[in-house]
């Protein structure tokens, strides 16, 4: 009776499950996404990537829909729609992307001079020589972002400077806490994670606000 929304795991790391989610949570990760990333501070967001994957999800419909963030849609991630997309805006706006479109916008030149304002990169890891390459070309920082479908947003590069090292992978994001076990997995304490899977799992897994990856 408290399950507000499932999600369906991607399968990237094995078989695709359910996650199981209360309101609070889904709350709980628009707060920490809104508060860590600013997005308040802009026009609001570009909506190219996916918005029924957890990264779509947790930041174009969650701040849309308990923050208020405006949503301009894109119709396809190609280079002249998302030109066309940003001549409708009057102010810098956040643009939520993977490194694939990131890439193939850099290349085609429609990043220069855009009105972005917050640049975010997740759903892959984002190469330092891109990351350079697009802060040379057109002066836009890409903040790399990691999260996961349990547990929502779990880390962020708020730095304005090119990182040095593909390791760096930013600093938790407000509200979670991490740890690394004996055995090498990251633990993630936070009020986003989820109740659990359906069919139901092992409790040390995820659930009680622990993710255990």
């Amino acid at each position: 009776e408290d399950v507000a929304h499932i999600k369906h795991t991607s399968g990237t790391t094995g078989t695709p499950r359910l996650v199981l989610f209360s309101d609070g949570q889904l709350q709980a990760d628009a707060d920490q996404i809104v508060a860590s990333m600013g997005l308040g501070q802009y026009e609001g967001n570009i909506g190219v990537i996916s918005a029924v994957h957890s990264y779509g999800f947790s930041n174009l419909v969650l701040p849309l829909l308990l923050y208020g963030i405006p949503l301009l849609m894109c119709e396809s991630p190609l280079p002249e729609n998302l030109r066309r997309t940003l001549l409708k805006v009057k102010g810098s706006v956040i643009l939520p992307a993977v490194p694939a479109m990131w890439n193939a916008w850099e290349k085609s030149g429609v990043l220069v001079n855009a009105p972005v304002g917050l640049a975010i990169s997740a759903g892959a890891p984002l190469s330092l020589e891109l990351e350079k390459r697009i802060f040379s070309s057109c002066g836009i920082k890409v903040h790399n972002f990691y999260g996961s479908s349990e547990c929502g947003g779990i880390s962020y590069d708020d730095s304005n400077e090119v990182r040095q090292s593909s390791d760096i992978a930013g600093n938790p994001i407000r509200g979670v806490e991490l740890e690394v076990t004996a055995d090498g997995r990251l633990l993630v304490k936070s009020a986003a994670v989820g109740i659990g899977y359906w069919p139901l799992s092992l409790p040390e897994e995820i659930g009680n606000g622990r993710f255990l990856t």
